[in-house]
């Protein structure tokens, strides 16, 4: 049997075959408009990137510890710069993971400390068990860090603000280290008026007043 023979003529005819000779010309013409009268192009504004660069590794910990309902942190980062020492930063930071305000941070001298989202990495850890664990490292990191944060003088607020009023960065000033630190522990931050004034005062700086207005959405939704 030839090549035509083998062909299966029954799904078509002569009708589909000047269909199909019309739908082909059709294209054609309008592929030649196309070339006449160009598509308009849609000039969308750039979408702009998130105010603050995301840590992903503090929102778990603080959904692991069930302190989703507070909407700011004081937390403590540890974390190693390129051909840097092991260092540990102070950080205002969302229930989300928004990196709100950081320090320069400091060389971190106590040897054989875990940071609490290190226990994410242990796969043996039952559920249960995790959660334990993260509270005990938690609480570990408040009678360290925040104390010695405080000093007994200060409050946990007025550590936080202190770091909003001259760390407030937007996230292109994050370098990776930061983002990719492990997390030493967090403490939860309470929404006061000398708290909200800090933020006001921010907004006025015409460079911050978006950021400002996403911190200030987070709270009203908290």
């Amino acid at each position: 049997m030839s090549a035509c023979g083998a062909f299966d003529w029954s799904t078509g005819g002569p009708g589909e075959a000047l269909a199909l000779g019309d739908s082909l010309e059709a294209q054609a013409d309008a592929d030649d408009l196309e070339e006449l009268i160009p598509m308009p192009t849609t000039n969308q504004a750039p979408v702009p990137p998130e105010p603050f660069a995301q840590h992903p590794r503090l929102a778990e910990l603080v959904s692991a510890l069930g302190f989703r309902r507070y909407p700011l942190f004081l937390a403590g980062l540890l974390y190693e710069a390129p051909s840097g020492p092991l260092s540990r930063a102070t950080a205002v930071a969302s229930r989300d993971g928004d990196l709100l305000a950081y320090d320069s941070g400091e060389v971190f001298e106590h040897a054989g400390r875990v940071p609490a989202s290190r226990l994410f990495e242990d796969d043996d850890l039952a559920e249960r068990s995790l959660v334990e664990a993260l509270a005990d490292l938690n609480q570990a990191f408040f009678a360290h860090e925040v104390a010695g944060w405080t000093k007994g003088r200060r409050s946990v607020n007025e550590v936080g603000i202190e770091l909003l009023r001259h760390w407030f960065l937007p996230h292109e000033s994050v370098p990776l280290a930061i983002t990719g630190s492990e997390v030493l522990g967090v403490v939860p931050l309470e929404v006061t008026d000398a708290l909200l004034d800090a933020f006001r005062r921010l907004a006025g700086r015409h460079e911050r007043g978006h950021m400002v207005e996403h911190v200030m959405e987070l709270l009203a939704a908290g």
